[in-house]
């Protein structure tokens, strides 16, 4: 899966979802819709899948990316990426103005809860399994080993801005 953005008149943002079946071969649009900027993608299975966009959405599909329900809106968040460990436990992560959280999902997805917050904005997030797990601030990385409960930050010595963090 891949999703795209385009502008149409009167500088409206759009989103597609775009699905390939032969290993890149050919793609096929599965959905397009008014989603805002779509941002990231993840899929738990064959059918079931998330997405995140700039605008603070959440979405869900559960027929292989042909119909996407709005699972949360956060408003002030941009969020950034999506990633799940199973079926059920996911978690995004997202920034708004100067500021960044993590937000966590038991129940795949239903109900969100912020399980870290801080003044600086969170670019990516990998988890290996439902207890550890890292984030990317602008020039440090986070780890947790419980879930979120607890983060440790070490700062690095970089010229750039850590973008995203993936094993």
């Amino acid at each position: 899966y891949t999703i795209s953005q385009y502008d149409v008149s009167a500088g409206l943002r759009y989103g597609q979802v775009l699905r390939t079946n032969n290993a890149g071969e050919t793609w096929q649009i599965t959905a397009d819709g008014d989603f805002g900027r779509l941002i990231s993608v993840f899929f738990t299975g064959v059918n079931t899948g998330y997405m995140v966009c700039g605008y603070g959405k959440i979405y869900k599909t559960l027929d292989g990316g042909y119909q996407w329900d709005t699972l949360a809106t956060y408003p002030d968040l941009w969020l950034s990426e999506v990633t799940f460990v199973d079926e059920i436990t996911g978690f995004v992560a997202g920034e708004g103005n100067g500021s960044g959280a993590i937000l966590k999902t038991n129940d795949g997805g239903m109900s969100w809860s912020r399980i870290y917050e801080s003044d600086k904005p969170v670019r990516g997030i990998h988890f290996i399994d439902e207890n550890v797990g890292y984030g990317i601030l602008y020039s440090s990385i986070i780890k947790t080993i419980n879930g979120g409960l607890e983060w440790i930050e070490t700062s690095l010595s970089n010229e750039g801005t850590l973008l995203d963090i993936f094993f």
